[in-house]
């Protein structure tokens, strides 16, 4: 059994009033995507596109190219996409167009990125191994995500907490990139995109099957499942949903497979979860140790 952890602050502050409705939604078994764009990192979303094979395509290949984008996207046959070009090129002549799309498909990327990006919903997760760094590590995000181990370490059977997650509700008209889930990979370089290889596969896919395998590919892993080396201690794994963006989304608690309260957790959100969960879920006190710099875990 894989596990996942989540590290998370369940009091948020409107001055100096405290709202416990993170802690409601856990216990009601709801779980929160963030839109990409507000992730914490800089760099998210963000790879470098490399337009020098586009540059250097010769008209008839741009042309071939810019045929079958028209069938993608208008849903036209092959020889209806022919005909479009055709009326299309003799309004301006060959080379004009053909000019014209090589600068067009630089701008497309990102509106494919956009279209495919905004809806998309997120939830970050840390992938622990048992070594004694990646305990270590976990003293960081208690600091980094919890406001100062005052939230929760919760524990995840991973594939069961996909699997129960709800999306009924959610608009999504694909199914493959409806749902992807994967560990993150780190670079020490930023991904860079060839544009023109991108749409050269593009155009020449022949099911929607291989289309999303190209969209994954050179879409989603560049720029969901990607960042820099100096993240590597969270080693992250990431849960991405079509129509997520900013949403709640329902799961099974039976998912948990422990529940670790903060040093300094709050004594409200300590008893609604104990009430909550206390039967079936292992839940646990966290102390810092008064002889070291360990983190004691002892089960409630």
């Amino acid at each position: 059994m894989e596990r996942i952890v989540r590290f998370l602050d369940l009091v948020q502050y409107n001055g100096d009033e405290p709202d416990y409705q993170f802690a409601q939604d856990l216990i009601d078994g709801l779980l929160f995507f963030k839109a990409p764009n507000q992730l914490n990192d800089p760099f998210e979303v963000s790879p470098v596109l490399d337009g020098r094979g586009l540059d250097k395509a010769t008209t008839n290949q741009l042309i071939s190219v810019v045929r079958g984008m028209l069938s993608l996207s208008y849903g036209i046959t092959p020889a209806e996409a022919e005909r479009e070009l055709l009326e299309r090129i003799s309004k301006m002549g060959i080379e004009e167009y053909a000019q014209v799309h090589r600068k067009q498909l630089k701008t497309l990327y990102f509106d494919l990125m956009r279209q495919n990006m905004e809806s998309n919903g997120v939830c970050c997760f840390v992938q622990p191994n048992g070594s004694s760094e990646s305990l270590a590590h976990e003293k960081l995000m208690w600091s980094l995500y919890t406001n100062k181990a005052s939230g929760v370490r919760l524990e995840f059977d991973r594939n069961a907490l996909i699997d129960s997650i709800d999306t009924s509700n959610l608009e999504s008209s694909r199914e493959d990139l409806s749902r992807v889930s994967r560990p993150i990979s780190y670079q020490k370089t930023r991904p860079k995109i060839d544009v023109w290889r991108f749409f050269l596969a593009l155009s020449k896919s022949s099911s929607e099957t291989e289309r999303e395998r190209i969209m994954l590919k050179k879409i989603f892993k560049p720029y969901l499942f990607t960042k820099s080396e100096a993240w590597r201690m969270e080693n992250e794994f990431r849960i991405s949903i079509e129509g997520a963006s900013n949403k709640l989304l329902p799961f099974n608690t039976m998912s948990f497979k422990t529940i670790s309260l903060g040093p300094r957790c709050e004594e409200k959100v300590r008893t609604a979860l104990i009430e909550a969960f206390i039967d079936s879920i292992p839940i646990y006190d966290v102390r810092a140790s008064d002889s070291s710099y360990a983190l004691v875990s002892k089960r409630i």
